[in-house]
């Protein structure tokens, strides 16, 4: 068919070996498609979208081509990562959250990797640099620690005494 204007009516299957382009607005409604889909621009499912696979991915490409996020379904672990460098970025199970493998929420509970870092301010922290020791950081020095056995420094990172205070 070729030229066509006006609707075309088709009752039964229909074979196309090549590609199909559309300019404008099409209606589709129970398509099913085998092996590998491409959209590109932007991609509207105002309803169920299913992806039935062993391992389910959706891959997300700038215009390079070349896939720089991906979104996975692997033994019950949602995961966005970095294709690139292979870093997880984001996976939910059941029960956790985790954020580039240095952040997890797991039953009511927050753990982190080495400290927690002021939004605008890179230089101002909470830290856990050790077993059982905290400390806070302002100016991007060490203020405050409590170590592992419970001594309190103040400006002394190796309290010898239940409270070092070095200084005015």
């Amino acid at each position: 068919i070729s030229n066509t204007t006006g609707n075309i009516n088709v009752t039964g299957n229909v074979l196309l070996n090549n590609d199909i382009s559309v300019d404008g607005h099409t209606n589709l409604d129970n398509v099913s498609i085998s092996g590998v889909s491409t959209a590109s621009g932007m991609l509207n499912a105002n309803g169920d979208m299913t992806i039935t696979s062993p391992s389910p991915t959706i891959n997300f490409t700038e215009n390079n081509g070349d896939p720089d996020y991906r979104i996975f379904l692997n033994g019950g672990i949602f995961t966005i990562d970095d294709v690139t460098n292979n870093i997880g970025k984001f996976s939910i199970t059941t029960s956790r959250i985790t954020l580039n493998d240095t952040v997890l929420v797991n039953d009511n509970t927050l753990y982190i990797g080495d400290k927690l870092v002021h939004w605008t301010d890179d230089d101002t922290a909470i830290r856990f640099p050790a077993v059982d020791t905290i400390s806070m950081e302002t100016a991007g020095s060490e203020r405050l620690r409590i170590s592992s056995d419970g001594n309190v420094g103040i400006n002394e990172n190796d309290p010898a005494y239940p409270l070092e205070v070095v200084g005015d």
